[in-house]
């Protein structure tokens, strides 16, 4: 996310926030809303999960249209060219991943998220910077397990189900995010082995403020 200072608080939603979480990934299906624009709040990362300089993986996304709540989901930041400050509320156009490759091959990283906040920052690093690298080409060099995820991706992406995928596309008034159903990907046994090459990255800030 944009600019959040880091020596705010760790951020977070309450508690009762954190124990609705799972409910969020399927509160709202955006299909009918491909092609229109709504409003969307995205909330303070509850996991406070950051690469060191951003904030990485999922965070609570809200959605209205002409003033009425439509629902909430889990989402990911995939802009890494814009800022935003957290909690910030801004108009998207919602856009349908499936048929778009670049957009479908982000949606596979995102996958892996799950559908709440894992708590592994290391793997979750690892697949933030894979998703910033599209739209920030070459802005983090691939370590081992980054290289071992994007050549399952680019092996496995293509057989993936797309249609509960969402981009929410925010042009430059704001920091573009998009929305997954995680249940197409199940995670590898050895997805718990990914990441351990930088666990310790997560306490050494390189900025005096975290980003989605």
């Amino acid at each position: 996310m944009k600019k959040i200072v880091y020596l705010l608080p760790a951020i977070c939603l309450a508690t009762l926030a954190m124990s609705s979480m799972s409910a969020h990934a399927d509160t709202l299906n955006l299909a009918p809303y491909v092609g229109q624009t709504v409003s969307m709040t995205v909330e303070p990362y509850a996991s406070g999960e950051n690469n060191g300089s951003f904030y990485v993986g999922l965070t609570q996304a809200n959605f209205s249209q002409n003033g009425s709540p439509l629902g909430s989901l889990e989402a990911f930041c995939d802009d890494f060219n814009h800022e935003i400050t957290v909690p910030a509320t801004y108009n998207v156009t919602v856009q349908a991943v499936a048929g778009n490759t670049t957009r479908e091959q982000e949606a596979y990283y995102g996958m892996l998220f799950g559908s709440t906040p894992s708590g592994n920052t290391a793997l979750d690093t690892d697949i933030q910077e894979l998703i910033w690298n599209f739209s920030s080409p070459g802005q983090y060099a691939l370590n081992t397990e980054m290289t071992t995820l994007q050549t399952q991706m680019l092996a496995n992406y293509q057989s993936v189900n797309y249609s509960g995928s969402f981009y929410l596309n925010a042009g430059d008034g704001g920091q573009s995010f998009m929305t997954t159903d995680p249940s197409p990907v199940p995670e590898p046994a050895s997805f718990a082995l990914l990441g351990t090459g930088i666990l310790g990255l997560a306490g050494a800030a390189r900025r005096k403020y975290f980003q989605a």
